[in-house]
C-alpha cells in the first residue's frame, strides 16, 4: 500500500518533534538511516505537500523542516556529532570543562581538538551546506507552483 505525501510530512514531523524535545537538535549530523522514511521520499513529498498547501504558516514550517533534511546523510553510523565531530555527550563535557579552572579549559580545548568525528564533520559539513542548497532550491520551485495554483495560472492543477 503506497503511503500519501501528507503522511510521510507528518510522520517527519513527528520525528523531528521527537528528536528536538530529547534536547538533540537539527546542527547535528545523523545517519540517513533514522529517518522514518527514505530522505528522497521525504523531500518529493515536502514538495507535493507545499505545492498544494492552503495555509502560509504551514508552508513556512515546511520550509524549514525540509532544509532539516541535509543534517542526515549516509555513514554518520549510530552516533550523530556536530560540526566540530563532537558527540553531543562530548560536548556536554568540553562546556562544563570551559566553565572552570585554568586546567580544566585546556582539558575542554584538547577535547575539542581532538575530536573523534573531526574529519567525517569536515566532509559532511561541506556536503550538507551543497545539499540544504539544492534542497532549498527544490523547495522553492514548490513554493512558486503554489503560488501560481492560487492565483489560478495553472486552472488544471487546482
Amino acid at each position: 500500500m503506497a503511503v500519501s505525501a501528507e503522511k510521510i510530512v507528518w510522520d517527519y514531523a513527528l520525528f523531528l518533534e521527537r528528536r528536538w524535545g530529547t534536547g538533540d537538535g537539527a546542527t547535528l549530523f545523523y545517519d540517513e538511516s533514522v529517518l522514518p522514511y527514505l530522505k528522497q521520499k521525504i523531500l518529493e513529498s515536502l514538495e507535493a505537500v507545499i505545492s498544494r498547501e492552503p495555509r502560509d504558516d504551514r508552508v513556512e514550517i515546511q520550509k524549514a523542516v525540509a532544509v532539516c533534511l541535509a543534517d542526515y546523510q549516509s555513514g554518520v553510523g549510530p552516533e550523530p556529532f556536530d560540526d566540530f565531530g563532537l558527540t553531543p555527550s562530548q560536548t556536554e563535557r568540553m562546556l562544563k570543562l570551559m566553565q572552570g579552572s585554568d586546567e580544566e579549559i585546556k582539558a575542554g580545548a584538547e577535547l575539542m581538538a581532538n575530536a573523534p568525528y573531526r574529519d567525517r564533520a569536515e566532509r559532511l559539513k561541506k556536503i550538507r551546506d551543497e545539499e540544504a542548497k539544492l534542497i532549498a532550491a527544490r523547495i522553492e520551485v514548490a513554493s512558486r507552483l503554489r503560488e501560481k495554483r492560487r492565483r489560478g495560472l495553472f486552472g488544471f492543477l487546482r
